[in-house]
């Protein structure tokens, strides 16, 4: 296996007791074409009842949450619900996480 993600800028901030973690990324390979195969590409008049329409999306969604796991997991982020994972263009994506944090922001110099 390649390389799949290329970090190209991260950046982070704390804000109101949490820190803020922003990271512009790369997906490549295999990895690209797994997050673009985990889109919603049908409409519902693909399908002949609302069950299978359900089960195709649901099968998505499943593609989506792996795809999220696995880059969080080469990026060495902590396990976080304010996770999230956002196309920008091409193949390019913007991560951002928080984490609660009692740390205080350093002061403008």
């Amino acid at each position: 296996m390649g390389k799949e993600l290329e970090v190209i800028a991260q950046g982070e901030f704390i804000d109101q007791g949490y820190r803020v973690k922003t990271i512009a990324i790369r997906l490549l390979g295999e990895l690209q074409q797994e997050e673009l195969d985990s889109h919603v590409l049908n409409a519902r008049g693909c399908y002949s009842s609302d069950e299978e329409w359900q089960k195709y999306r649901a099968g998505k969604s499943v593609l989506q949450k792996k795809i999220k796991e696995k880059v969080r997991q080469m990026l060495k982020l902590e396990d976080s619900e304010s996770f999230v994972l956002e196309n920008v263009l091409s193949e390019i994506y913007t991560v951002v996480a928080m984490y609660k944090t009692n740390e205080t922001p350093k002061e403008d110099r």
